[in-house]
């Protein structure tokens, strides 16, 4: 938590580090995704229902000085890349190849599981008419 009591999130760029911190975890740790029937695949613009999530420690900004490093937990989305135009007809897959997205924050929430929007939010999100 920060000096002024706030927490942070923010999605990161899965540069050599982000990449080495997710290879760390392992494969029992990750999770289906809780969000109920999947979504639409950026990428590839269809259907997705296989995502998992995994989380790790992790610290940024190990360059600088001990005091400006923040240490948190990495948030790590992967989709299995499905694409069946480059498997020949009637051969398996050899390996899984994923799509990943990660994401940084200090918060002690499950910030990965969705939350249902409730009539008190729904209503807040409303724009009052001036």
């Amino acid at each position: 938590m920060g000096r002024a009591g706030a927490h942070f999130s923010i999605t990161v760029r899965l540069n050599p580090a982000i990449r080495a911190a997710i290879a760390t975890i392992e494969e029992n740790a990750w999770l289906p995704d809780p969000l109920p029937a999947g979504g639409l695949g950026r990428r590839r613009g269809r259907f997705v229902s296989d995502a998992e999530i995994a989380e790790v420690r992790y610290t940024a900004f190990t360059a600088r000085r001990k005091a400006e490093q923040v240490t948190g937990r990495l948030l790590a989305r992967r989709v299995r890349r499905l694409n069946p135009a480059c498997v020949p007809q009637g051969q398996g897959e050899l390996f899984a190849v994923y799509w990943y997205y990660a994401a940084f924050t200090d918060s002690p929430l499950n910030s990965w599981r969705p939350r249902r929007p409730t009539a008190a939010t729904r209503s807040s999100n409303r724009s009052s008419p001036t």
